[in-house]
């Protein structure tokens, strides 16, 4: 498939995916919680360690001025705590809060059940097929990240995913 059929499929997919995944997601959000927060606490969570500023803000490719008041906004709303570095007070490390893992827990089990109403409209044929495509995205993605690694471009704070997830 040439470079140019991709663009075409993928633009043509956007405003789909917007319709039944992005713009109910963001809905979904509560507690003051932005869509940059979210991947946020979501980063330091699966990280499964603290992290620094820069970290955070390389792996969610933001600058990290918009960082700084990012994380600001997550300290304040109980969500990560900033913690002094043993080894150099200089530096600042982050971990996510209690709170943060207990809002995803609830933000899963609650707020995103609405994802359903599109999964269970879809024949189980259909719903295999999908679950198959967006694995192959996963995949996609997660061998792009982990080459970025390699070549020094993304930091190693990779988001724990579970492998061989399989699809119901």
């Amino acid at each position: 498939m040439q470079t140019n059929e991709i663009q075409e499929l993928l633009l043509d997919t956007i405003p789909a995916w917007h319709y039944w995944f992005a713009r109910p997601f963001k809905r979904m959000l509560n507690d003051g919680v932005s869509l940059d927060m979210y991947y946020c606490i979501q980063s330091m969570r699966r990280s499964g360690r603290t992290m620094t500023m820069t970290e955070l803000a390389n792996f969610a490719r933001m600058p990290k001025q918009q960082m700084s008041k990012l994380v600001d906004k997550l300290v304040e709303g109980g969500f990560a705590e900033r913690l002094s570095d043993p080894d150099d007070r200089r530096v600042i490390r982050l971990r996510a809060t209690e709170k943060a893992d207990e809002y995803v827990a609830s933000f899963l089990e609650k707020d995103a059940a609405e994802f359903r109403a599109f999964f269970d409209q879809l024949e189980s044929e259909e719903r295999e097929t999908f679950c198959t495509a967006l694995r192959t995205i996963h995949d996609t993605f997660e061998a792009k990240r982990k080459r970025m690694i390699e070549q020094g471009k993304l930091p190693d704070c990779p988001p724990q995913t579970k492998k061989g997830g399989h699809c119901r």
